[in-house]
């Protein structure tokens, strides 16, 4: 007889953020790990590394985190049995969030939604998505810590989640808190489209 004692996740923190915007599956896979290994920190720069790890938090508050080069980590590292204590994110004390959808009605224009995403709350913890240029293209937005990055993105992406952000934060963000940055944009709609409660768990 046979039991699953946990799930190990191995993350690229270079590819990370990317990919996830592209594959449906990364943050169900992150999410139900009891285990995340953050490979490559060998090549991985400290922002990419610091994003990836406060994204993997976003997504799985519970479990432990590893940082690795060349996937280098023990058996007893993976169980918790002894060796090194692996590395693990205090809670936020957020336990409560909430996320919205927010769909523009068209292409939008790259200063302005810059603009307006640097006013966003501190009740946000992040937000991603995929919209189109008004100068042409589209562009991968994601916003972490304050800080807005805005690319060019010249990989297929799926009809269902072009021209729209997802932003998640605690559930003390609202609707009108987005409207009011989001203003230059009147004909995005807004959607509330989950919340949750995270709990943590010491492990000693």
């Amino acid at each position: 007889r046979c039991f699953l004692e946990t799930v190990v996740a191995v993350v690229d923190p270079a590819r990370f953020v990317k990919l996830r915007a592209v594959v449906a599956t990364i943050d169900e896979q992150v999410s139900g790990a009891g285990v995340i290994v953050l490979n490559r920190a060998d090549v991985a720069g400290d922002g990419e590394m610091a994003e990836a790890r406060a994204v993997v938090t976003e997504l799985n508050p519970e479990a432990r985190i590893l940082v690795s080069s060349f996937c280098e980590v023990t058996i007893d590292e993976l169980r918790g049995d002894g060796g090194p204590r692996p590395e693990r994110p205090a809670p936020s004390g957020d336990d409560h969030w909430t996320s919205f959808t927010v769909r523009f009605g068209g292409p939008v224009d790259r200063d302005e939604l810059q603009t307006a995403l640097r006013q966003l709350p501190d009740a946000v913890f992040r937000s991603k998505g995929f919209v189109r240029a008004t100068a042409g293209g589209i562009l991968h937005v994601e916003w972490a810590g304050g800080a807005v990055r805005i690319e060019s993105w010249d990989q297929e992406v799926p009809a269902e989640a072009l021209d729209a952000l997802i932003v998640i934060g605690r559930e003390t963000l609202t609707q009108a808190d987005l409207e009011a940055v989001l203003a230059a944009f009147p004909s995005a709609r807004y959607e509330q489209t989950g919340s949750g409660h995270s709990h943590h768990h010491d492990h000693h």
